[in-house]
């Protein structure tokens, strides 16, 4: 937003306004593309309903969500649970990662299906490179996968614009599928494979219930290995629904630098590794 003069008012959308000028154009392109379809001439005769041309899709590994993507997308599936709209018996409180993936990323045409819940939600024509990779299971629910993204946010004292990476809102159920059918895993899309290969990664969150039964499942303990083999140089957190605590780098919160827990994580889960 801008004031008057044309100026942005108290550094409000500094980040969006240094994007678009960083990436100027990519978006002049975009709006020229735009413009061709909406003045398409409509036939004789006929009604012609005017359809946007689909853009290429986004590279896997660009499909991230910012930390103020991922509070609107919370939000919004919190408002649709006590709306109902995935029916009564689907409470906020019990609303899992396996909910999502059934009741909205299955919502729909099959042409739907064919785009991942951060391409159909963010209009971002050259994708969003993630900071961080989050490692969570398929049962655990919404709210305290939030809970504990916002921890991290705090502890590492991360902007808005802070991008992460998930299987579950940056593939589609099919790309998934065919991960496992090439003997590949999700998270090989952005990890690296081995040291020597490019990452955008920062780091990698591991998001942990309070009973640490997380890693029973298979594929939280095989992304950890996989850290601790070939990206050695990551920032490795462990995150839960109160607090978090750090296992390569201190948290550089304000005002409390060199500390390597956040909150009120029980240490215990860690050692329950």
């Amino acid at each position: 937003d801008h004031r008057f003069d044309g100026k942005l008012a108290n550094g409000e959308y500094k980040y969006e306004a240094q994007t678009i000028a960083q990436h100027r154009k990519v978006f002049s392109d975009f709006d020229d593309r735009i413009r061709g379809c909406v003045t398409l001439p409509a036939p004789k005769g006929h009604h012609h309903q005017v359809h946007l041309a689909r853009l290429e899709r986004l590279p896997q590994q660009k499909r991230g969500l910012t930390l103020a993507d991922l509070r609107v997308m919370s939000r919004n599936m919190q408002s649709q649970c006590e709306k109902h709209v995935f029916g009564p018996e689907v409470r906020w409180d019990e609303f899992t990662i396996h909910n999502f993936e059934s009741l909205v990323l299955r919502a729909g045409t099959p042409e739907q299906w064919a785009e991942s819940y951060m391409e159909k939600t963010i209009p971002n024509p050259f994708g969003q490179p993630p900071e961080y990779f989050i490692s969570v299971s398929y049962a655990m629910p919404m709210k305290d996968l939030m809970a504990s993204i916002e921890w991290h946010a705090e502890a590492r004292n991360l902007p808005d614009s802070t991008s992460y990476w998930a299987w579950f809102f940056s593939l589609t159920k099919e790309e998934i599928g065919e991960c496992f059918r090439a003997k590949m895993h999700p998270s090989d899309i952005v990890l690296k494979t081995s040291e020597g290969e490019d990452s955008f990664l920062s780091g990698v969150v591991i998001v942990m219930d309070m009973a640490g039964a997380c890693f029973t499942n298979p594929n939280p303990v095989r992304e950890l290995h996989k850290v601790a083999n070939k990206s050695k140089d990551l920032v490795v957190d462990l995150v839960c629904a109160e607090g978090a605590v750090s296992v390569s780098q201190p948290f550089e919160a304000s005002g409390h630098s060199n500390s390597y827990t956040w909150g009120a994580f029980d240490v215990s889960l860690a050692a329950s590794m």
